[in-house]
């Protein structure tokens, strides 16, 4: 892959010395970032993007990232854990959301048992209908 080419086709960078400086960051320390996504992520698909989201970060904020090739390769670093971390954050809350939607589920459905859920909201509404009615109060109404 050539860095001048893909930091010249990003619309995020602006023109002239940061297009540059993308490319060079990108010859640099693509290797290098792709080995540690590939560590975190469980296919290369999933590397390729972490290394992917990266890169874009650093063009939509070529000003913060630090001069010297050892600071922008730490930067560059830093940024790819927090976009993985960010990623297993997500699955985690979405993991939780679908664990609490199948349990209301489950108990909206009386089990998986439609007899059995049935008989459950029949009996329900057999015990219901034994409550006396509720007749509001005129003080309640005021």
């Amino acid at each position: 892959m050539n860095g001048q080419y893909l930091a010249g086709a990003l619309p995020v960078v602006a023109a002239g010395n940061s297009v540059e400086r993308l490319a060079s960051l990108f010859d640099l320390h693509y290797d290098r970032l792709y080995r540690l996504a590939r560590r975190l992520a469980s296919s290369p698909d999933e590397a390729g993007d972490l290394v992917q989201e990266t890169f874009l970060k650093a063009a939509r904020f070529p000003a913060s990232i630090p001069n010297g090739a050892r600071n922008e390769e730490a930067w560059l670093v830093r940024v790819l854990i927090n976009i993985r971390r960010d990623q297993w954050r997500k699955a985690s809350v979405r993991g939780r959301h679908d664990q609490a939607l199948l349990r209301c589920s489950h108990l909206a459905n009386g089990g998986r048992d439609p007899e059995a859920a049935l008989i459950a909201r029949t009996t329900v509404w057999q015990a219901a209908s034994f409550l006396p009615a509720v007749v509001p109060s005129s003080s309640c109404m005021s």
